[in-house]
């Protein structure tokens, strides 16, 4: 699967960060993104050494567009594509999803 790419949005913590460091356990090619670069770049860190190059850490929001944009332009232009999108980026609202407003 090394040939496989792998965008993870939210992968500075949580299930981002450990799908960020199966995947490349694994050996696929992982673009990892949040907020904090410094976080990110602790997960690179955690990354498998003989694996290190195949994970990239590109800091952004995804509540910001053209940061969105960015993350997907570095994938492409780093490794050549994405295959696989992990959208996990977000917060815990703690309510029960029928009680949310959406407005």
């Amino acid at each position: 699967m090394s040939s496989k790419v792998v965008v993870i949005t939210g992968a500075s913590s949580g299930i981002g960060r450990a799908c960020a460091l199966g995947f490349a356990a694994r050996g696929y090619r992982v673009v990892i993104s949040g907020r904090r670069k410094d976080k990110l770049d602790e997960v690179v860190k955690l990354a498998d050494p003989r694996k290190a190059g195949y994970m990239l850490a590109v800091e952004g929001d995804v509540s910001n567009p053209e940061d969105c944009e960015r993350l997907i332009a570095e994938a492409v232009r780093v490794f050549g594509g994405v295959d696989v999108l992990v959208n996990n980026a977000g917060i815990s609202m703690r309510a029960l999803f029928a009680d949310l407003d959406l407005n």
